[in-house]
């Protein structure tokens, strides 16, 4: 079982691997999630602006020496049209490929959850690509269900 930790500077490299074969899985999966030439760089530059922030937990799972997983959380703050303002959010759960199905996701998401409550949230949302049958069947195994859709029409027909 992978040890769970806070993210260090010198696991940037790593997480930064991770987030590639993130992207490039989804990309196989639709088109439209092909990162950019220099989207690495963009969120190396997003985890240095987050890395010490209050507002913001990031998580290894490291397997011996290996970075074997990586997981971010956020407090979302809604508009004050809605009486519940914040909740928590998902914003990465990755497992790399030869770790998935030993029980790393299911760590890291229990992490996150420790760290929810002691924020005082009681609601955790995230996104996942509608065409992402393996992380469905995960979410909802933790209980997670959907409660909105999000649609897109990308033809140029206007």
């Amino acid at each position: 079982m992978a040890d769970i930790r806070q993210v260090c500077n010198s696991d940037f490299p790593a997480v930064i691997k991770l987030w590639k074969e993130y992207m490039d899985f989804h990309a196989r999966l639709d088109p439209f999630f092909q990162r950019a030439e220099d989207g690495h760089q963009h969120f190396q530059t997003f985890l240095e602006s987050v890395f010490e922030h209050p507002g913001w937990q990031l998580l290894v799972a490291v397997n011996g020496e290996q970075i074997s997983g990586f997981g971010s959380a956020t407090i979302y703050h809604y508009p004050p049209l809605f009486a519940r303002r914040q909740v928590g959010y998902i914003q990465d759960l990755i497992v790399a490929d030869p770790f998935r199905r030993q029980g790393i996701g299911h760590a890291l998401a229990e992490e996150m959850y420790k760290w929810f409550n002691t924020q005082d949230i009681d609601r955790i949302e995230l996104n996942l690509a509608a065409t992402n049958n393996p992380a469905r069947e995960f979410w909802k195994k933790l209980g997670f269900k959907p409660y909105t859709e999000r649609w897109v029409w990308s033809e140029s027909k206007f």
